[in-house]
């Protein structure tokens, strides 16, 4: 059984205007505000392409964000393991060249056509200035990738992270 949960926060994950990815070295510490059940992630400094979070600098790749070509989704999910919280990250990036789709598979992909284990966090800024990060606490990991090339050639991106805890909101 799966339940949407995003519709009962003020973040808007159908509107996301700013997608970061960070490689950050797991466990990922962090400090949060307390007051709330779900406590608030606070980060010391970010400078454009740089967030020190918990001590650790992470270097922060943003995703170009073009008529909606980034989704974000949060579902609660309930099965013999418990309730986990999975998120999903997914993206596309048209326009680009045959080489450069080669190069992102070739990076993303093992010898073995495996996806490669890179462990990330994604930090999301929806058209209201709200911040939400999410694989803090069990990293977004590449699920997929798929070219498609013709008139728009196209490149798709699908992250996931399933966790006991939810994205929360981040903050200095």
């Amino acid at each position: 059984m799966a339940t949407e949960i995003l519709n009962n926060c003020h973040f808007d994950s159908t509107k996301i205007q700013k997608l970061y990815l960070g490689a950050p070295t797991f466990p990922l510490e962090y400090k949060t505000i307390a007051g709330s059940v779900d406590s608030i992630i606070t980060y010391d400094l970010w400078t454009g392409d740089t967030i020190l979070i918990g001590g650790q600098y992470i270097i922060l790749q943003e995703v170009l964000s073009t008529n909606g070509n980034i989704v974000f989704d949060e579902e609660l999910v309930i099965d013999t393991r418990g309730k986990n919280y999975v998120k999903t990250i997914s993206f596309n990036l048209s326009g680009i060249n045959l080489s450069l789709i080669d190069s992102l598979e070739l990076y993303t992909l093992t010898i073995n056509g495996k996806i490669t284990p890179t462990k990330l966090i994604g930090i999301l800024i929806d058209e209201n200035n709200e911040t939400l990060i999410c694989g803090y606490d069990n990293p977004l990991t590449l699920e997929s990738s798929a070219a498609v090339i013709g008139e728009d050639n196209l490149i798709t991106f699908i992250f996931k992270s399933s966790s006991k805890s939810r994205s929360r909101i981040i903050e200095k």
